[in-house]
């Protein structure tokens, strides 16, 4: 017989999650975790595939941001303690991030862009501009040819 552990259960992890989500002395996943000895990457690797499962998840995170707030405002919650993981509750401090993460990448392939059609236009005008000064100095270098041959001649 292989030893190890059983098989999670997943519908019952949502479901003691939930109701451990309603406890005034719950403020952090870890804690969920540590009490029911789920680790944290199996909890996120369902939040991640599973759709019921995230939604819960979600709950449980808004709850505990809630609940972290407001310990922040009685004093109870450290501030470092909650700066250190207030997006990691704060789903919306977390989309806020994200958006503002893909404006500045979007921000930066526009600049990007702009960048490298401005070189081209450069590179383009120079080659003209040298072009046009290299056909000046052919033809300035025949018209002293023709003049040396013609002043030979003479």
């Amino acid at each position: 017989m292989a030893g190890g552990r059983p098989p999670i259960d997943i519908e019952k992890v949502q479901l003691d999650m939930l109701a451990w989500s309603l406890l005034p002395t719950s403020t952090n996943l870890c804690g969920f975790s540590g009490q029911f000895e789920i680790p944290p990457s199996v909890i996120t690797r369902y939040a991640r595939t599973n759709e019921e499962f995230s939604a819960t998840y979600e709950i449980v995170k808004a709850r505990l941001a809630q609940r972290r707030e407001e310990g922040l405002v009685k004093g109870t919650v450290h501030q470092k303690a909650y700066d250190l993981n207030a997006k990691t509750y704060d789903g919306y401090l977390k989309a806020e991030s994200r958006d503002d993460i893909d404006y500045d990448t979007e921000k930066k392939k526009e600049m990007d862009t702009h960048k490298a059609n401005l070189n081209k236009n450069l590179n383009d005008d120079f080659q003209e501009q040298f072009k046009k000064g290299l056909d000046g100095v052919l033809k300035d270098i025949k018209q002293l040819q023709n003049d040396h041959t013609a002043s030979n001649e003479s």
